[in-house]
């Protein structure tokens, strides 16, 4: 626990510079392996490969040029796939700088966000739009339902960690087929509210 000693006390009391390495503390809490980095807003960009098939570090212009203008207020941008998602048709896998995104986000101040067209000629829009999705709604601005569906993403980038590739796919694997029994059986399941994407590396590996 950090604490404040009787001198350290005086000399803040009479106003004079203080040195931090004379304050002791504790070592800061070790992040849990494989979760997400602290965030504000969660950003994906939908693609037509799964996971499985991202390099070890993917990346693109556009994921690049929206997280530089998303992560000062705490927003993280990443990838998902899912073979029910929506992806923008102009996708050219190999001319990177023309490829245009639909695009997921998630705030717990206003939920779920959906953009489409998202490409480098929009992204300084997008990134003001997603800024405003962070902050609570004004008292005075109609509140819309709130959506009841159940969003999964799971980790199945196996070139950037080998037990996501392994593990995070077995488990995507596993809901998928469970969630395609329940359907199957029953058609106005309540499992129909439960979608399944497979997402990048989310951080936190060793």
């Amino acid at each position: 626990m950090a604490f404040l000693s009787h001198a350290v006390t005086s000399s803040l009391l009479g106003r004079r510079a203080l040195s931090t390495s004379s304050l002791p503390t504790s070592p800061a809490p070790e992040q849990l392996a494989g979760t997400a980095p602290a965030h504000r807003c969660y950003i994906f960009l939908s693609t037509l490969q799964p996971p499985s098939a991202y390099p070890a570090k993917y990346t693109t212009p556009v994921q690049r040029k929206l997280l530089l203008a998303t992560a000062p207020w705490g927003g993280a941008v990443n990838f998902a796939w899912s073979a029910s998602q929506s992806v923008h048709p102009h996708h050219p896998l190999a001319e990177e700088d023309a490829q245009t995104y639909h695009l997921t986000a998630f705030s717990s101040a206003r939920g779920k966000l959906e953009i489409e067209g998202v490409s480098l000629a929009n992204v300084e829009d997008v990134g003001k739009a997603l800024r405003a999705h962070v902050e609570p709604p004004a008292s005075d601005t109609p509140s819309k339902s709130p959506s009841n569906d159940i969003h999964l993403y799971v980790c199945t980038h196996g070139a950037r960690d080998c037990r996501c590739g392994d593990t995070g796919g077995a488990v995507a694997r596993a809901i998928r087929a469970e969630l395609d029994r329940r359907r199957q059986r029953r058609a106005s399941d309540p499992s129909t509210r439960i979608k399944l994407a497979e997402v990048a590396h989310v951080g936190g590996h060793k």
